[in-house]
């Protein structure tokens, strides 16, 4: 049992194995292939170089190791590829029929162990089981990377470099460009035609082969490729490539969509053309603008890219440089493949100012930065994506960026070779790229957090360079010991060539002191014209320094100099002693030869100073004035460059006299007005032609003309002797020991006249009538001339040193006075305002109330009088007023205490009211009373209040036109006009006569039973007019339903409010008029919501415009209902049976819960409504037709499906197995 128990497990596990492998290469059949029965791929070879085992030694052991790989390459291919069925007879293998093959191939590589072609699905275990295959790839697709500059990489200052005699331009080195192919015909690039380029006899493209369409013509049909190619090279003298000399090749391997699309085994074939025939071209830069996908770090490991790698890396070992864009996808963490692999340099674009371009890709493997922003360069002038009629375009991506580090890679390449005939290998040109680039900061917001370099082709070159340059002198320059007799205009040229390019040259020359001179440089060439060399032994070495720094000197050489002073012949004045008087002019001149013919220089001095007008003259010319007198030494030098000669005279000038000359002569007052108040001073200059000392001065003085002897040599003239209205002149001559100057005069000066000025308080004047204004009088002069006082108003009169008004009971109001004082002369004037006040005189007795102790005339003192005034003070125009007190019309007494006071109308009572005299004063000049009598009469007195009134006042109104109804008007108005015409404004009630108003306040009755007068009680204040009110019965004018409802006759009745009415206001009384005249009412809010069958409601008593109603004022002891029992609607009474029917019933809280049913807990509920709802989508799903789910799964993946029928088939051998063995132990 042991046994078959032992048999079961193994077959489970080799099953197990087996399916598991089946499994794997399932997987990957549906990644690879998905729904395509056929697919493009490129398959790579294992490295086995025992396949060449079967060769002798001898037969390749003259070989390298480069031939050794092709070989070995050429044999493993051959051994896969013998054992597919093969579609096409590509390389001499059988061709079998269009359906029954394995592969079609279409590259077989010679440099790159692998090939590429169209692989089957069925066919694929097959070929991924051979074992030699390393790995199976899915061809990828790569497309352009689309966006100037050349100046700014600094290739223009290489060019100018030269290195044993060539320029550094890429001449020599060439450059494949896998790309869309170039434009050879384009005049830029060759301008070559298509039989040249197919016979290989084109300078700038040399070659090519079109991938895309299997040819040998890869002209460009997209214009990419060209642009990139004209980048690189281009020879157009404005749009200038990096390196104009270099050749390129045109592999074309992308197609002539706007995308550019480039497929990998199009392009590892591009690869390998370029290490085949690398030597023939001497090829030394692959330049790849293209690429897809993004990847964060080195992709060398990813198998997409394991074919890429594979051709890059040896490429890479050949000492080609392989420059790849990085993309276009504006990715600060990520790169395109296959610029992200190890091998390749991946390139990143920037801006003219040195930005990162918005575009593009870049990460921490991005090698180098370069122009790649609006990039202008060829394309072709055809129809395709990015051609145009001129041949030019400007273009951005990393695409543009690549080429320029492309080129730049050609120059450094070039440079190299020419300097040492050696190969800089591509990591040494990259790094010395990126080491001496110009830095980009891009670690700022939105940036990749790192720095980057921007190539600058110079700059790299310089840091490669280390060798000084060779330099040595060449002819003219002058042999080691020569001898040299020169003069002024002779010159020595010294020059000297160089191996490279010169960043400057300098002459090191001892001439009499050792100097370094900078020379001239023209190509390969320095020279100088070494002139103005003194006489004696002169040395001389020259220093070149490259670019780089580096430096080189030559061997010292000695010069010999010689040369003979200039010769005097004759000299003028031919004595050596010379004399002349001040005023004359003196001329010295000379003539000389020089042997050499040096041209001579001329330098006068007298008494050892250079004459600056007289330099390379032949003569001097010594011009005499008044102060030249003394003596001179004149010399001359003669230099001819090297030595000179001198000569020299004593000269003599005597000295002649001039009189001195006034230059200014003024007559000034200290005081600026020219005042008597001012000192005269004399001031004057003089000037003396021959600098005499002026030894005495003669002044005068001329007062109105006349000769004013007693000031003679006087220059001062004190304020005291002055008068006002003189004029003045002053006169004055010098002398210097031997002439007097002629006198000269100033101008005049008239003493003028000094203003008077008033000095007066200006402040306005403000005082009472019967007062007196006093004005005093101040004001100087310097003078001290009599001044005549004047005013502008008759009122004042002089008294002494002040004007004086006095005042009248009749002078109130304002005045403008106009004071001047005046000296005959001139005048000064200033304007004072004065502001007389009214002064009130009560008795009229003269005397202001201000300064009057007795007012009123009353024989009482004002301190004590408790009564101001009497009848004639009321403010009235409408009645004879008479005061009547304590039923006495007596006032001249002294009030106490409480006094019934009547006014009167003549004899007809007009008020009556108590007063308190002990309280305060009565001012019968404050009381007002207004009476109008026509239609309607009324009454107002004003101002009797406060303190002092007991009680309130009666009013009596005559009856004039039989009305019986007034308007009581009880505040503090000072005309009838201000009662309105309906009686309703604030403080005004309407009463009906007999009758009260106001809830009794005011009571109306007549005198008599003659109802001529009316007797109104109960006033605070004091306005009544006869007139009738809404309110009163009658419609009166103006009055409507809007406005007074109760007189309007028939209104409309209006909604009956919810218990709401008017409240108090006063009733009428005694007339039996229907109705009451109200100003308060009730208003209510709305019924509250139904609780415990009761609903509530807020009312409020509030003032409201007069009205009539016909019942009477509401009152707050008569509020309307605030509560009541509310309607509910009956509810449905439902059997206890309800409680268990699984409903949610009307009068439940919820399913059989609440209510009349029996409470139940909010969780336990939610639970069991979760369970329920959980049970519901259980069977619902238990429903599903779930063989459609797996139909499903099986129609999407059959390779999971498989897995789950072997998973299976596992499981239930496992069980078997299991079973077995248990039984076995029973």
């Amino acid at each position: 049992m042991k046994k078959y128990l032992l048999i079961i497990l193994v077959i489970a596990m080799a099953l197990s194995f087996s399916i598991a492998a089946h499994s794997q290469i399932n997987s990957e059949i549906q990644e690879l292939f998905g729904d395509e029965e056929a697919i493009d791929v490129i398959v790579i070879l294992k490295d086995d170089y025992n396949v060449l085992s079967k060769y002798e030694i001898s037969n390749y052991n003259y070989k390298d190791d480069f031939e050794m790989k092709r070989l070995m390459i050429e044999e493993q291919q051959e051994n896969v590829l013998e054992d597919l069925k093969l579609k096409k007879d590509e390389i001499g293998v059988a061709v079998q029929s269009s359906e029954d093959y394995d592969f079609e191939l279409t590259n077989a590589y010679s440099t790159i162990n692998g090939f590429a072609g169209k692989l089957r699905k069925s066919s694929y275990e097959k070929l991924r089981n051979n074992p030699n295959v390393l790995e199976i790839v899915k061809s990828g697709i790569k497309s352009f990377a689309l966006e100037e500059s050349v100046p700014l990489v600094n290739a223009t200052n290489v060019w100018r470099l030269i290195y044993n005699n060539a320029n550094v331009t890429g001449k020599w080195e060439t450059v494949c460009v896998i790309d869309s192919g170039i434009d050879y015909t384009h005049q830029s690039l060759g301008n070559c035609t298509i039989e040249s380029f197919l016979g290989g006899n084109c300078s700038k493209v040399l070659a090519g082969y079109d991938f895309k369409n299997d040819d040998n013509n890869p002209i460009d049909d997209q214009g990419h490729g060209t642009h990139v190619s004209g980048i690189i090279a281009s020879t157009d003298k404005t749009n200038r490539g990096v390196a104009p000399d270099a050749a390129l090749v045109a592999l074309k391997v992308c197609d002539n969509t706007a995308e550019g699309n480039c497929e990998d085994d199009d392009i590892i074939a591009a690869i390998d053309w370029c290490v085949n025939n690398a030597s023939r071209f001497n090829i030394s830069v692959i330049s790849m603008s293209l690429g897809a996908g993004l990847f964060s770090t080195h992709c060398d490991d990813v198998s997409t890219e394991s074919a890429l790698k594979v051709a890059i890396d040896n490429v890479v070992s050949r000492n080609i440089s392989v420059i790849v864009a990085a993309g276009n996808d504006k990715s600060k963490t990520d790169i395109a493949s296959p610029a992200c692999l190890k091998n390749s340099t991946a390139v990143t674009s920037s801006t003219k100012s040195d930005d990162i371009s918005s575009f593009s890709n870049r990460n921490n493997i991005t090698d180098l930065v370069a122009p790649g922003t609006a990039i202008k360069s060829t394309v072709p002038t055809g129809g395709c994506v990015n051609c145009h009629p001129s041949g030019f375009k400007s273009l951005s991506g990393t695409s543009m960026s690549t080429p320029h580090a492309a080129g730049a890679f050609a120059l450094l390449r070039q440079y190299r070779r020419l300097e040492q005939n050696s190969i800089l290998m591509p990591l040494e040109i990259q790094d010395a790229l990126n080491d001496t680039g110009v830095q980009i900061d891009d670690t700022g917001g939105g940036g990749s957090g790192f720095f980057f370099s921007r190539i600058n082709i110079l700059a790299a070159l310089l840091s490669l360079d280390k060798i000084p340059p060779n330099i040595s002198f060449v002819e003219p320059t002058p042999i080691n010991n020569s001898n040299f007799t020169i003069n002024s205009t002779s010159y020595i040229v010294v020059n000297i060539t160089s191996n490279e390019v010169l960043s400057s040259s300098i002459i090191e020359l001892s001439n009499s002191t050792a100097k370094n001179i900078s020379m001239s440089i023209n190509g390969l060439n320095s020279f100088i014209n070494l002139t103005s060399l003194r006489i004696g032994v002169r040395t001389f070495r020259a220093y070149g320094i490259d670019f780089a720094g580096n430096i080189k000197t030559t061997e010292l050489r000695t010069l010999q100099i010689n040369n003979t002073a200039p010769t005097i012949i004759s000299f003028a004045p031919s004595s050596e002693n010379v004399s002349i008087s001040e005023l004359n002019n003196q001329t010295f001149s000379i003539n000389f030869s020089d042997r050499e013919n040096d041209e001579v220089t001329f330098s006068w001095y007298l008494n050892n100073t250079l004459q600056i007008n007289s330099i390379n003259k032949s003569g001097f010319n010594f011009t005499g004035n008044l102060t030249a007198s003394g003596f001179y030494i004149v010399n001359v030098t003669l230099n001819d460059g090297a030595v000179s000669t001198y000569l020299s005279w004593n000269f003599e000038v005597n000295n002649s006299n001039a009189a001195p000359i006034l230059t200014s002569v003024n007559l000034t007052n200290t005081d600026f007005l020219n005042r008597t108040n001012g000192t005269l001073q004399a001031f004057w200059g003089f000037v003396d032609l021959d600098e005499d000392n002026i030894v005495l001065n003669e002044t005068l003085l001329y007062i109105n003309g006349s000769f004013a002897t007693i000031y003679t040599n006087k220059t001062f003239i004190h304020p005291v002797n002055t008068t006002k209205l003189e004029n003045w002149t002053f006169s004055v001559r010098g002398f210097d020991s031997k002439e007097w100057s002629e006198f000269a005069n100033s101008s005049t000066i008239k003493i003028e006249n000094s203003k008077p000025s008033l000095n007066l308080n200006t402040t306005p004047i403000e005082l009472n009538e019967t007062q007196k204004v006093n004005i005093s009088l101040s004001a100087s002069d310097l003078d001290d001339d009599n001044l005549n006082y004047t005013i502008n108003d008759s009122n004042f009169l002089r008294k002494g040193d002040s004007f004086i008004w006095t005042t009248t009971l009749s002078d109130a109001g304002s005045y403008s006075i106009n004071l001047t004082a005046n000296d005959s002369i001139d005048i000064d004037s200033m304007i004072i305002n004065i502001t007389i006040l009214d002064a009130l005189d009560s008795d009229g007795d003269g005397n202001p109330d201000f300064n009057d102790t007795d007012n009123d005339n009353d024989g009482i003192n004002d301190t004590e009088d408790k009564l101001f005034g009497n009848s004639s003070h009321i403010n009235t125009s409408t009645i004879n007023p008479v005061i009547e007190i304590g039923n006495s019309t007596d006032l001249k007494k002294n009030f106490n205490g409480t006094n019934f006071i009547k006014i009167r109308n003549n004899n007809k009572t007009l008020v009556e009211f108590s007063y308190n005299f002990s309280l305060g004063t009565l001012d019968l000049r404050n009381i007002s009373i207004d009476i109008q009598v026509n239609n309607t009469n009324g009454i107002t007195i004003f101002n009797i209040k406060g303190t002092p009134i007991v009680g309130t006042k009666t009013l009596y109104v005559e009856n004039l036109n039989n009305l019986t109804t007034l308007c009581i008007k009880d505040a503090e108005i000072a005309s009838i006009t201000q009662i309105s015409s309906l009686c309703n404004s604030a403080d005004e009630f309407g009463i009906k006569c007999p009758g009260t108003a106001n809830n009794d306040k005011y009571n109306c009755t007549f005198t008599d039973n003659t109802n001529t007068t009316f007797n109104i009680t109960g006033l605070i204040h004091s306005g009544i007019q006869q007139q009738s009110f809404c309110g009163d019965g009658i419609v009166n004018s103006g009055e409507s339903c809007s406005n007074c409802p109760a007189d309007a006759g028939s209104c409309p009745s209006p909604s009956p409010s919810g218990g709401g009415g008017s409240g108090s206001g006063g009733g009428g009384g005694g007339g039996g008029i229907a109705g009451f005249v109200c100003n308060m009412d009730w208003q209510c809010g709305e019924w509250s919501a139904c609780i415990n069958g009761q609903q509530t409601r807020q009312c409020n008593l509030v003032k409201v415009p007069q009205h009539f109603q016909i019942e009477s004022c509401h009152e707050q002891s008569k509020a309307p209902i605030s509560s009541q029992a509310c309607k509910v609607q009956q509810q449905l009474v439902l059997a206890a049976e309800t409680c268990e029917d699984g409903i949610q019933n009307q009068n439940e809280q919820n399913i059989d819960c609440g209510g009349i049913c029996k409470p139940c807990e909010q969780s336990n509920l939610t639970t069991q409504l979760t369970e329920q709802k959980e049970v519901i989508e259980i069977k619902e799903m238990l429903r599903q037709p779930i063989g459609f789910a797996i139909k499903d799964i099986v129609a999407n993946n059959k390779a999971i499906v498989n897995a789950v029928a072997y998973s299976a088939i596992i499981a239930l051998i496992t069980v078997l197995g299991i079973r077995l063995y248990r039984r076995q132990k029973r």
